[in-house]
């Protein structure tokens, strides 16, 4: 290893000067007292909540423990603003109450609410599977499927960790440990008895390789302490939608980064342009009460030769405020006394206030029509092109986040349904963007039209046609039985319409 990585033999001095060097003025990133944090204590494992690692068992971790690391240029300034940046594992105590602020809230829920809105569809290659099809979506019902993995995703935009557990019903603790093979001689039939969310503050990784990166657990936990038991890994789809560098994967837990983390500095600025916005308005016009304040402190108290001195110019000033109102009137001396008032513009407030709320949005890639519920303003403006782009991107979130664990998922159900997998069943997302009746009704036109060009053509037969509209799912005839033979349409006898003297006559009449 790198040489940095071992501990070096310093005395006490040397120690404390190293210190000095990598301690922060905290004060420039807006903090009252300085704090001084060495780089182990950033980059330092996890430490799970107690009960979660039994005490009798010390994991399995194969990885060394950063000591020391060296002077680096720029690595105090850096270091300054680290956790003012929203950078370093918040830890799922603080991740849980920045949680409940709704503006966090709003970001992760909307992500994992249009990510599973139309969900998947389960598709054959032969038309004898339908029965099939049918069992594996009411088996993926009683599952409950669509709303374990919601909730995966909104742990893993809360804790940057999201975790399903396989239940096949043994709890006995020497079987947890044992992995699960997709096959069906691991797999019985009626194996699967549920699945459950766990919350990534229940568990931790137990061992993992961090010397060899040919390994096919470098840094990947092989089993995980889960509430004091050890459960291998196969038995639990484990979701991180944005992943940290090695270095810091003990760090976080083996997750990743939370979306609320990434957000935080954007939401504090919204907070504190929130709250300074609010503050403002509250007191946006100033009166300057111009009076004689000698005269007013030199009156004396009634019945006494005591000067009132500072509290005769605050009764001045309380009669004021006291009549500070519409319906008020206040008189004042117009030799010694005079009044303006002061008043801030707040003609470009409303634009300080959506600039913070747009770049709280630009984060978590999602259109303020959507966030917030903003509609875009100005002369035809429209939020068509946002969502489009927003759709997109939930498309390659499915992708990347559902599809790999929803594919075991898939596989060890068919198992557990029928004890083989199918591979004429597959299953494919929902597209977000869908035409609405009249833009449907277009395309099948535009496509009628195309049919009869190609038959008054000669480039396809009616029987081609007729295959065409029965294997397209989107055609208003799919659930249409088109197969055989197309029906002949007979061509009229042009003879018959020869018109004669008795049928002119009687058309005379």
């Amino acid at each position: 290893m790198f040489s940095f990585f071992k501990k070096k033999q310093v005395d006490n001095k040397t120690q404390d000067s190293s210190v000095s060097k990598q301690g922060v003025n905290w004060t420039r990133s807006g903090y009252t007292a300085e704090k001084r944090i060495a780089f182990e204590e950033i980059i330092k494992p996890y430490e799970p909540a107690p009960g979660v690692i039994p005490q009798a068992v010390i994991g399995l971790d194969s990885g060394q423990i950063v000591q020391n690391i060296p002077d680096m240029g720029m690595y105090s300034e850096w270091l300054d603003n680290y956790y003012a940046d929203g950078l370093g594992f918040f830890g799922y105590p603080r991740l849980s109450e920045m949680a409940q602020r709704p503006e966090y809230r709003k970001m992760v829920e909307t992500l994992a609410k249009e990510a599973t809105r139309e969900w998947i569809v389960f598709k054959s290659k032969s038309k004898d599977k339908a029965e099939r099809i049918e069992e594996i979506e009411k088996e993926f019902d009683r599952l409950r499927v669509k709303d374990i993995f919601y909730k995966a995703s909104e742990d893993d935009g809360f804790f940057g960790l999201g975790h399903i557990l396989l239940d096949f019903g043994d709890h006995n603790p020497s079987s947890l440990i044992q992995p699960i093979r997709i096959d069906a001689s691991c797999i019985i039939k009626g194996g699967l008895k549920r699945i459950v969310n766990v919350e990534p503050i229940w568990t931790s990784p137990n061992g993992y390789s961090a010397l060899d990166p040919l390994d096919s657990q470098f840094y990947k936990p092989k089993n995980w302490f889960v509430n004091g038991r050890i459960i291998d890994s196969s038995r639990i789809l484990t979701f991180v939608a944005r992943e940290v560098p090695d270095l810091l994967k003990p760090a976080y837990n083996f997750g990743g980064m939370a979306l609320t983390q990434m957000a935080k500095p954007y939401v504090d600025n919204w907070l504190g342009t929130r709250r300074a916005i609010a503050d403002l308005i509250k007191s946006f016009s100033i009166i300057n009460f111009q009076v004689s304040a000698q005269q007013l402190m030199e009156q004396c108290f009634d019945g006494t030769n005591t000067p009132k001195g500072i509290e005769g110019l605050f009764d001045r000033v309380q009669g004021f405020n006291q009549m500070r109102h519409n319906q008020g009137t206040f008189v004042t001396d117009k030799e010694t006394e005079d009044l303006k008032s002061i008043a801030v513009p707040l003609g470009t407030l409303d634009a300080l206030q959506a600039q913070s709320q747009e770049q709280m949005a630009s984060i978590a890639g999602q259109p303020l029509v959507k966030m917030f519920g903003i509609q875009p303003s100005g002369l035809n403006a429209s939020s068509d092109g946002e969502i489009r782009v927003w759709y997109d991107e939930v498309s390659s979130y499915q992708e990347h986040f559902f599809k790999p664990q929803l594919e075991r998922l898939f596989q060890i159900v068919q198992l557990s349904l029928w004890g083989e997998i199918d591979p004429d069943i597959s299953f494919e997302f929902v597209p977000l963007w869908q035409m609405d009746d009249k833009n449907k009704a277009e395309m099948e036109f535009t496509k009628a039209q195309t049919d009869a060009i190609y038959l008054e053509n000669s480039v396809m037969t009616p029987d081609e046609i007729r295959q065409r509209v029965a294997n397209d799912e989107d055609s208003n005839y799919s659930t249409v039985d088109l197969t055989g033979e197309a029906p002949v349409v007979e061509e009229p006898d042009l003879m018959d319409e020869v018109p004669t003297n008795e049928t002119m006559e009687e058309a005379s009449t």
